[in-house]
C-alpha cells in the first residue's frame, strides 16, 4: 500500500475519537467520518508500521445505524465526531469504552443520557477572520488539524444565545470601524469573541479578545449591544497580543459590569472570570470566598559534592581583635537614651565585638 492508493474496506470498530476501524489483510486503518457496519472506499493518507490514516471517499454500503447529521457542517468541523449515529448509539459506544478503561476497577453503571442533547454548552468560543473571496468577516470554528476557520452561525451543541450574540456583534463590527485581527499581516484589532453564560442565573458574560487595550467608539458600541441583548451582565476585554494558537492573554480590563458570572450546578456557586486564573465557590449561597492555590515553590538546588578542602583547611594566623570604633551620634529619643546606652555599654565588653 501506497500513500494516495485507494482502497475498500469494511469498519468493524469506532476509535476513541469517534474515527471508524477497519483492518486490511491484518493492517488496521483509521478513517474519519466511517460507523460500524459501513463498507467504504478510502484512500490511504499517513501510514505507520502496523495502522494509518486514510480519508473517506464514497461509502458503498452504508451501515443500518448509520444517520444523517443533524449540523450541515459535521464533517468539516469536527467538533462532532459521532453525529453520524444514533444518540442512543453513541450512548453505547461510551458505554464500552467506559467498561474497557474501568471495568477491571468495578462495577460500571451505564451512562445517563440528556433528554435533549443539543444547545448544551454554555461556554462558546468563535474565532474571526476576514474571507477575501466573499469579501466579509466571518466567525466560526477552527478546522482540525489547521488554522483555517469553518464559518459558523449556529452551532448544535452551542447555547443558542451565545451564538446570537457572536452573530450580533459581528455584524456590528462594520458600523464601527472595527476590524479582525490578520495574522499574515498583523494588521486589525478583534481576534476572537468568548461568550459565557450560567444557566441557572442567566448571567451572560462576553469577551472580546484584542490585541491592543485602546478600544475606540466603546461606550457607543456598548450601549448598542446591550440593546440588542439586555441580558449581557458584563463585558471584559482581553488582551492578547502575541502571535500563536492561544486564544486568551494574561491581561484584562472590565469595560461592564463586575467582570464576572455565577452559576450553580448541584448546590454549589461557582464564579466564573474571563481569564481563568482563578475558581471562586460557595455551598449553599452566601458570599463566595476565593480559593487560593498554593505557591509554587522551585525544587531546591543540589548540593555540591564536598572537596578535600572542606576538611583539610589550614589555620587561620592568629590576630589580634580590632578596636571597637566610637559610635556614631544617632538620633534617639531621650526616653529611651539610657536604655541604649546600658546596651552598647554591655556589647563592648564582649570579645571581638564590632559594629558595622
Amino acid at each position: 500500500m501506497e500513500k494516495n492508493q485507494e482502497f475498500t474496506v469494511s469498519i468493524e470498530d469506532i476509535s476513541e475519537d469517534g474515527a471508524g476501524i477497519g483492518k486490511l489483510d491484518g493492517y488496521i486503518w483509521f478513517i474519519k467520518d466511517a460507523v460500524i457496519g459501513d463498507v467504504v472506499r478510502a484512500r490511504a493518507m499517513k501510514m505507520k508500521k502496523n495502522y494509518g490514516f486514510a480519508r473517506l471517499m464514497e461509502i458503498l454500503t452504508p451501515s443500518a445505524a448509520r444517520v444523517e447529521p443533524r449540523c450541515p457542517v459535521a464533517r468539516q468541523c469536527g467538533g462532532c465526531q459521532l453525529q453520524n449515529l444514533p444518540y442512543a448509539e453513541q450512548l453505547l459506544h461510551k458505554q464500552r469504552r467506559a467498561v474497557s478503561v474501568l471495568g477491571e476497577l468495578g462495577h460500571v453503571e451505564n451512562i445517563i443520557g440528556m433528554d435533549e442533547p443539543a444547545h448544551y454548552r454554555n461556554k462558546v468560543h468563535a474565532a474571526l477572520a476576514y474571507d477575501r473571496a466573499k469579501n466579509k468577516t466571518i466567525s466560526g470554528i477552527y478546522q482540525p488539524g489547521s488554522h483555517r476557520i469553518v464559518p459558523v452561525d449556529e452551532c448544535m451543541i452551542e447555547d443558542k444565545l451565545a451564538d446570537e450574540i457572536i452573530v450580533d456583534i459581528r455584524r456590528m463590527l462594520p458600523e464601527f470601524k472595527i476590524q479582525v485581527f490578520d495574522e499574515r499581516g498583523g494588521s486589525g484589532w478583534l481576534r476572537h469573541i468568548l461568550i459565557r453564560r450560567g444557566f441557572a442565573t442567566g448571567e451572560v458574560m462576553v469577551v472580546l479578545v484584542a490585541v491592543s487595550p485602546i478600544f475606540k467608539l466603546q461606550k457607543p458600541f456598548l450601549k448598542k449591544l446591550l440593546e440588542k441583548h439586555p441580558e449581557i451582565t458584563t463585558v471584559v476585554l482581553n488582551i492578547n497580543d502575541r502571535f500563536g494558537p492561544v486564544i486568551l492573554g494574561t491581561r484584562e480590563k472590565v469595560i461592564y459590569g463586575s467582570g464576572y458570572i455565577e452559576d450553580v450546578l448541584c448546590g454549589v456557586t461557582s464564579r466564573h472570570v474571563g481569564r481563568p486564573v482563578r475558581v471562586q465557590f460557595t455551598v449553599g449561597g452566601g458570599p463566595a470566598a476565593p480559593v487560593r492555590r498554593a505557591p509554587v515553590r522551585p525544587a531546591p538546588r543540589p548540593t555540591p559534592a564536598p572537596s578535600a578542602d572542606d576538611y583539610e583547611r589550614p589555620p587561620l594566623p592568629e590576630e589580634a581583635p580590632p578596636a571597637p570604633p566610637d559610635l556614631p551620634p544617632w538620633e534617639v529619643p531621650a526616653p529611651h537614651r539610657d536604655k541604649l546606652d546600658e546596651l552598647v555599654e554591655n556589647a563592648k565588653q564582649l570579645d571581638n565585638f564590632r559594629i558595622k
